[in-house]
């Protein structure tokens, strides 16, 4: 007697050879931030909260020597803007 309710079983995937690439692989990882250069000097990302003043909070754009890129209403340059 059939029985026709019953379903057949999913056959399990093939093994493939080929290795799956990781998202997380360190090794396949690209350098982020490209070196940034304002005015001839080079310069980091760093996070300005400005929200006491009104400015918000950003990622605004620091030289070597530790002081922040500012425009000329003295207020920083966002890093995205160089």
């Amino acid at each position: 007697m059939r029985d026709f309710g019953a379903k057949e079983r999913p056959q399990p995937p093939q093994e493939k050879n080929e290795t799956m690439a990781s998202k997380n692989n360190p090794a396949r990882r690209q350098r982020q931030s490209a070196d940034k250069d304002y005015q001839g000097k080079k310069v980091k990302p760093v996070l300005y909260v400005g929200s006491f003043v009104g400015h918000g909070r950003y990622i605004a754009a620091q030289d070597e020597g530790g002081k922040l890129v500012k425009d000329t209403a003295g207020k920083p340059i966002p890093f995205s803007a160089i």
